[in-house]
């Protein structure tokens, strides 16, 4: 397959925060609700000497804005990290078991940045595990997100598939199916990236609409974004135009869906259309204004 080379695209500080996963003290996985947390500084990544990875999903559109604020739904959730198990921290102390001391060595070289390392380090931590009865495949997730960071795609998506025939569901299910079709994006193999958003959205308006309809809300708008970008790669534009417009319709301040849907818009003919998003645009954020009005003179 010809692969565009990555590029640097438009840099959005947006982040989610991790969900921690507890190791019980029968070794089980427990996933706990994510929760958020304020963006931080996208030059001050851990591990990555002041800079800030490309946006994921810029393969075949230099034009458009990058994936990054789609990656607002997961990013960093599955780096997550799994509290003290009951007894480490208060209560009566206790020694911690080798699995969880071999995750807590995989997450401190990830968030160092020692990719290689991590991945040595969730791998042994799988093994270590075995295979249990019951699994939600935290572990196969963990490892796909490190995968996704060294842009190993093939790998990140096997781990995410994986993660998901073992049972995953709740959070898990639900990021690993999300991550999925990121890595399907960045692979180029669109359609299935919009099958895994298609059914990241399905668990949005499911599962998730009753037990976190807060959350739900929260979330719906970066999977249809996300869509929209894929749907491009099929140049399907009249499909990408509803994505957006969609996002926007959940999102009514997300600026990088208005950039994307003008600028198909534009590409598409719509002159008149492309340029009333882009004065709705300018409100949002003007910088981004600036640069989409730019694209409409070449």
């Amino acid at each position: 397959m010809n692969r565009t080379p990555r590029l640097a695209l438009l840099a959005l500080a947006v982040t989610l925060t991790t969900a921690p996963v507890a190791v019980s003290l029968t070794g089980a996985l427990v996933v706990a609700a994510p929760k958020l947390r304020a963006p931080q500084d996208p030059q001050k990544q851990p591990g990555q000497g002041g800079r800030k990875n490309p946006p994921p999903g810029a393969r075949g559109f230099e034009q458009f804005a990058g994936r990054d604020a789609a990656d607002k739904l997961i990013k960093g959730a599955a780096t997550r990290r799994f509290s003290p198990a009951p007894g480490i921290s208060g209560g009566t102390p206790r020694t911690p078991t080798p699995l969880e001391v071999q995750i807590r060595e995989a997450e401190k070289q990830r968030d160092a940045g020692n990719f290689d390392a991590a991945v040595v380090a969730y791998k042994k931590a799988i093994e270590l595990r075995g295979q249990p009865v019951s699994d939600d495949g935290a572990l196969q997730y963990a490892l796909g997100k490190v995968y996704s960071r060294m842009e190993r795609y093939e790998e990140a998506a096997a781990e995410f598939r994986h993660a998901l025939s073992l049972r995953a569901s709740g959070e898990t299910a639900l990021y690993a199916t999300y991550e999925l079709g990121n890595a399907e994006l960045d692979l180029g193999k669109y359609a299935e990236a919009v099958a895994a958003y298609e059914q990241t959205i399905k668990m949005l308006n499911g599962e998730w609409k009753t037990s976190h309809p807060n959350l739900s809300e929260q979330y719906l708008p970066y999977p249809h974004y996300s869509k929209g970008l894929a749907h491009l790669g099929l140049k399907q534009k009249k499909q990408a135009v509803a994505d957006f417009e969609k996002a926007i319709a959940l999102k009514p301040d997300f600026a990088e869906a208005y950039f994307n849907l003008g600028l198909t818009l534009w590409q598409s003919g719509r002159a008149d259309e492309a340029r009333a998003t882009q004065v709705k645009l300018k409100a949002l954020k003007p910088e981004l204004a600036e640069r989409l009005a730019a694209l409409f003179t070449n």
